[in-house]
């Protein structure tokens, strides 16, 4: 995700302040929303974004250990199964 398209996204999720004891409420999630009635902010994508948003590239990696699976079967109407071949591995996402 570019940074422009995060901006967007808080632009969008932005808090609405209602005043007198009610928490803000995320504009975004329900722009529709009745005083103290809508989704508290910050809201769910609020938070990913703040999580994520210092993260280095390789800090979301994880080392992966599969023996890949390179076929797999799935029922069929005519014939009991059919056997499938795979281009991506179906446990961990690497490409065969």
């Amino acid at each position: 995700m570019t940074p422009d398209e995060r901006q967007a996204l808080r632009e969008k999720h932005q808090p609405l302040n209602y005043g007198d004891g009610v928490p803000p409420q995320c504009l975004g999630c329900d722009d529709n929303c009745i005083e103290g009635d809508g989704i508290d902010w910050p809201c769910d994508v609020i938070k990913v974004l703040d999580a994520t948003e210092n993260l280095k590239p390789n800090d979301l990696k994880t080392k992966v250990e599969c023996d890949h699976t390179y076929w797999g079967t799935v029922p069929h109407p005519t014939n009991n199964y059919e056997v499938l071949e795979f281009t991506y591995c179906p446990k961990c996402g690497e490409k065969l």
